[in-house]
């Protein structure tokens, strides 16, 4: 089963957007909320949900183990330009994906990068 993005808006609640995207077999419309995860994203915050992270480093709310985020932050410290790979990734709709990226390049930086600050700074601004 394949399906398409067919748009983002504002999510039902503050910090989130929704997402709806289309089946390509039966036409079926499915919204996902997405949480835009840390406004100010650092290691002890799931890049995910935003949520805090246990002490084994999984995620308390969206259960993302320890092991994914830190595969993550090993594939986004291989990127030459994450915020590039983002941008493409919100562009198709796969937003968790995208910010989940930008999310972990923020926080293992040394400094927010401003490409990606300005991606997520109007994001953030769009979900209220």
């Amino acid at each position: 089963m394949e399906t398409h993005y067919l748009s983002g808006q504002r999510g039902p609640m503050p910090g989130s957007l929704s997402v709806m995207f289309q089946c390509d077999t039966c036409g079926k419309r499915t919204a996902e909320i997405v949480p835009l995860g840390p406004r100010l994203p650092s290691a002890t915050r799931c890049w995910s949900c935003g949520a805090a992270r246990d002490r084994a480093g999984s995620c308390t709310d969206c259960g993302l183990p320890a092991h994914q985020l830190d595969a993550l932050a090993q594939f986004v410290s291989r990127l030459a330009e994450p915020a590039l790979v983002a941008a493409r990734l919100l562009e198709a709709g796969y937003y968790r994906t995208g910010l989940a990226i930008l999310h972990c390049a923020v926080a293992t930086a040394a400094g927010p990068d401003a490409a990606v600050r300005e991606m997520l700074d109007p994001l953030f601004a769009a979900a209220g």
